[in-house]
């Protein structure tokens, strides 16, 4: 009887530990699985001078991305970058200027950021916060220039992400001589465009993927102008 028990209470001891071990096995791969992509918000402001701040969008928090873009009517050259900001483009096609920087959020954002110019530009700028984005770099396509006409869809350069459920953004830069609006296409929300009379415009877009597919963002512009494009995933 006494060996019986001994057994019985060895084989109980096996199995709460296996139980356990498989509950903190279960808890880590729930730890490691990666969250949804979401954009939360943005913030805009107009360029006039040799640096522009931009309002940190509301629930920015840790754990996530902002991404910045802005257009001039001229090459631009952003000589100050925030803390914790890398420039990922900057580039000029005709006569339009466009940047774009990011940082992954910590939590130290604060309320508002200023990005420095190394001579004066005119403008528009804007901040985007996306929440769920792996610590990684992402891709990013080339700037390119095109010119589809006022009131026509027009689709950002393709690009294959390199893992499903990424987050497609596309931004259409302009420098244009009247005023400029953008028009949502369906499956393509618009989260942020600014205009500055005369001086540049800049909407973004974006595209939730399920499945990697070689795909661009659509964007429907108003009036015409000398203005480019510019894709990225997030990831």
């Amino acid at each position: 009887m006494k060996r019986i028990l001994i057994i019985s209470a060895l084989l109980l001891a096996v199995v709460l530990t296996a139980t356990a071990d498989r509950r903190r096995l279960l808890v880590a791969r729930n730890a490691s699985a990666p969250s949804g992509i979401a954009f939360v918000a943005s913030t805009t402001n107009e360029i006039n001078g040799s640096s522009v701040t931009m309002t940190v969008p509301a629930g920015t928090v840790a754990g996530g991305v902002l991404l910045f873009f802005c257009a001039t009517d001229s090459v631009i050259d952003v000589n100050s970058l925030p803390s914790g900001f890398a420039l990922v483009e900057s580039n000029a096609l005709a006569s339009a200027g466009f940047a774009a920087a990011y940082k992954y959020t910590d939590g130290t954002e604060g309320s508002s950021i200023i990005f420095g110019f190394a001579s004066t530009e005119l403008g528009a700028g804007t901040l985007l916060f996306y929440s769920g984005v792996n610590a990684s770099p992402f891709e990013a396509d080339a700037v390119e220039e095109a010119a589809p006409g006022a009131g026509v869809a027009h689709t950002t350069a393709a690009i294959t992400p390199s893992q499903n459920n990424s987050m497609l953004v596309g931004v259409i830069y302009i420098d244009p001589a009247a005023s400029q609006t953008f028009t949502e296409v369906s499956g393509f929300p618009i989260r942020a465009q600014c205009y500055r009379a005369g001086n540049g415009s800049i909407c973004v877009a974006d595209r939730q993927q399920t499945t990697a597919t070689s795909e661009g963002v659509q964007i429907i512009e108003s009036a015409g102008g000398s203005w480019g494009e510019y894709t990225l995933v997030l990831k």
